[in-house]
């Protein structure tokens, strides 16, 4: 195989924004890509990869240092092809089928930023405590410095861009390349913290972005709509209403933190019903299935006490909701979320449309069955108008 063109696209990595690996023609079931992007981790650089399957992500981080030579060692055996962006160029590496290697460049309709560790490799927010709409909700000062009463929820809200961020940029970027629109609805909004620094992000990052925040609570409503007008964020609109009596069409993505108890599984039941792509939900006050859960024999020396079974039904309820959505399509990722003021919750599953689980629906009749559980919500809302 020549080795120039390989050789010229790996002396590119320092430049990298992201890239993915596609064409896999290697023996591991399942693998369809694997997306790459630097990262900062304990303050060391990295590059970290996601190996995308049929049914589930999985995500490694290699040492910079060594990356090229993992993935010299990748394009020599396993993938055809390996597209890298750097922050004005896209450069597609195409091997044919008897190893000849084509390298091939595309400028960028427009420059894109570069991702945290990037070109400084300093580490840093991926919020400025100077955005606009940061002292309108009272969490930085006129001078553009975060309150000190408000670091907590500063460091939430850039832990929230930067667990989703990256994961609706890449789902999102034929969209993006097509001009079109991604459509988000944010169920329970409240004062906005997280609808804005996610409209502001996303839009900064070169997309159309047409986000609904959904809040019961009016006066909220409209502090929200006020503020995205000063702002001038024409896409972003705040509505009055419960999560129940919403109606969702022409949607992409679908949020909803700190939905009490069942209003999560209404949420989730909206998102997969209007064929929503992503899913972000953080649960709390998980009840439903607590009021269900059978101790069995084997497991009652544990439930004798009290927080371990409340634990564990919030365990069941959003891991049964994790299958329940894998047997929809989903790909599923449970994972840890800096929790808000008002609440100890730190839990939150990611869900993106992929292919059906096929194992899941049996997975979620013999949970139910071991821990006595006649319903869950999710499946009964489902259920409704099938």
């Amino acid at each position: 195989m020549p080795d120039r063109p390989i050789q010229t696209l790996l002396n590119l990595l320092p430049k990298m924004v992201k890239g993915t690996l596609s064409k896999y023609r290697g023996k591991e079931a399942n693998l369809r890509n694997v997306y790459f992007r630097p990262v900062l981790l304990k303050d060391l650089e990295h590059i970290s990869c996601t190996f995308r399957y049929t049914t589930q992500d999985q995500v490694k981080n290699y040492r910079t240092e060594e990356f090229a030579g993992i993935l010299e060692k990748w394009l020599r055996g396993d993938f055809q092809q390996v597209d890298l962006i750097t922050q004005d160029t896209q450069y597609t590496l195409k091997i044919g089928k008897s190893g000849e290697a084509a390298l091939f460049q595309n400028k960028l309709s427009q420059p894109i930023k570069a991702e945290i560790g990037q070109h400084d490799r300093e580490k840093e927010s991926l919020i400025d405590p100077a955005a606009p709409y940061l002292q309108p909700l009272g969490i930085s000062s006129s001078e553009g410095k975060v309150l000190g009463s408000h670091q907590r929820k500063f460091r939430q809200i850039n832990h929230y861009i930067e667990l989703l961020g990256p994961v609706l940029e890449r789902e999102f970027e034929a969209k993006k390349q097509r001009g079109e629109a991604i459509h988000i609805a944010d169920m329970g909004s409240g004062k906005g913290y997280l609808t804005f620094a996610l409209y502001d992000y996303l839009t900064r990052s070169g997309f159309k972005v047409i986000m609904s925040g959904i809040e019961i609570r009016e006066k909220l409503v409209d502090f929200g709509n006020d503020l995205a007008q000063s702002l001038a964020y024409t896409g972003l609109v705040f509505r009055a209403g419960d999560i129940a009596d919403i109606d969702l069409t022409n949607l992409d993505v679908l949020i909803a933190l700190h939905a009490c108890d069942t209003a999560t599984d209404l949420a989730l039941a909206k998102g997969v019903k209007s064929n929503a792509k992503v899913l972000i939900v953080a649960p709390c006050c998980q009840k439903q299935v607590r009021k269900d859960f059978e101790a069995n024999e084997w497991i009652q020396p544990l439930t004798r006490h009290g927080i371990l079974t409340e634990r564990l039904c919030e365990w069941l309820t959003d891991g049964l909701r994790a299958l329940i959505l894998e047997s929809q399509g989903y790909s599923t990722q449970v994972m840890e979320f800096i929790s808000v003021e008002h609440t100890p919750k730190n839990m939150m599953l990611l869900a993106i449309k992929r292919d059906v689980n096929p194992n899941a629906k049996d997975q979620i009749a013999a949970i139910m069955q071991n821990y006595g559980l006649k319903r869950h919500a999710l499946l009964d809302m489902l259920a409704e108008g099938n």
